[in-house]
């Protein structure tokens, strides 16, 4: 790459982290993709409010066990935890990209598991993804794509610069595919952050779930799901999701 390009990249760049799993569930306070979640003494497992089926468990993550500047940015106590609907007889679905749809079909929030979690058993024909289990995180340095450069930074480029910037991130892409905490999304379609229903405020990147990686799921075309975050206010989260 140019390296003019480069040097005014590296202003913008972040780091991200890439989770490394195993197969097994351990705790209800372990961060997971799938699994048994943190659920309150007598809380149901959260259900579809179209469909009224359970909800899969798509992410915990234990905010107190993950990196220092997610600590900083949400806080260090709690967990954050994702629940989606996959049924296809779902209302809400017409709109399920969407951050804020008109029939929620998944549940977003931060609960302060400060007590032992309450064990609740699904009937045997619930069906959920099998759980992966995160034990580490391994530290990356991402810088914003082409499109993200172009369309959300506005920086502005000579169209040689661009040619060869577009270029550059289609051979050794600059952000990172699949799962991962923080750093810049991987855009499918373009730029998209949701405003803070509070504070209007542009959401940040959090985290990301791509399809047919650790979760047994395809968002529409192979796309990817994103969870972000107000910084204004951390327990205003939204997911909207992205595909081909």
């Amino acid at each position: 790459m140019d390296e003019k390009i480069l040097a005014r990249l590296a202003a913008y760049k972040k780091t991200a982290w890439l989770p490394k799993v195993v197969n097994d569930d351990g705790t209800a306070f372990d961060s997971k993709f799938s699994g048994t979640p943190w659920l309150a003494k007598d809380e149901k497992w959260p259900t579809c409010v179209s469909c009224r089926q359970p909800m899969q468990l798509f992410l915990q993550l234990n905010l107190e066990q993950s990196p220092p500047a997610i600590q900083q940015a949400l806080g260090d106590m709690g967990l954050l935890q994702f629940f989606y609907c996959c049924s296809d007889d779902t209302a809400g679905h017409d709109e399920s990209w969407e951050a804020f749809p008109t029939v929620p079909t998944r549940l977003l929030r931060i609960v302060e598991a400060e007590t032992e979690s309450t064990p609740y058993e699904l009937s045997e024909n619930t069906a959920f993804f099998p759980v992966q289990r995160i034990v580490e995180w391994e530290e990356v340095t991402e810088y914003p794509s082409y499109v993200e450069c172009t369309e959300h930074l506005a920086l502005e480029f000579t169209e040689e610069e661009k040619a060869s910037l577009e270029e550059w991130d289609e051979a050794h892409p600059l952000t990172y595919e699949g799962e991962k905490l923080g750093g810049w999304a991987y855009w499918v379609q373009y730029p998209e952050y949701p405003q803070c229903p509070r504070c209007k405020t542009n959401m940040q990147h959090l985290f990301q779930i791509d399809s047919d990686k650790l979760l047994p799921h395809m968002w529409g075309d192979a796309g990817i799901g994103y969870i972000s975050y107000c910084p204004n206010h951390p327990d205003e989260i939204a997911f909207l999701w992205q595909c081909y």
